[in-house]
């Protein structure tokens, strides 16, 4: 097997919990819902360009209080439309 065939076929898009924060109310229209309810983003999430061309985002939620059943929430989204000057306004925020 060549290790064409072996790589995964996604890109992670280099871009700082900040940015992701930004961006997770145009991906998910219940963010603002599950921050009110106590969760945060977590640096675990991540943007992914696919081979296709298309972005696949993964947010995770985890509550903000230490309590003994902790529950965090994993969303996938795939095939997101961001235009181009979203992201290249993220990109000259992390050059600042």
């Amino acid at each position: 097997m060549t290790r064409r065939n072996r790589q995964s076929g996604r890109t992670k898009l280099r871009l700082p919990l900040e940015a992701l924060t930004d961006l997770a109310p145009s991906i998910i229209p219940d963010h603002g819902r599950m921050v009110g309810d106590g969760y945060d983003l977590q640096a675990s999430s991540a943007i992914h360009r696919t081979r296709a061309g298309t972005l696949t985002a993964r947010l995770v939620y985890r509550p903000r209080s230490d309590g003994d059943a902790v529950q965090s929430f994993v969303i996938t989204v795939r095939n997101i439309v961001l235009d181009s000057d979203t992201l290249s306004e993220q990109k000259t925020m992390r050059k600042r």
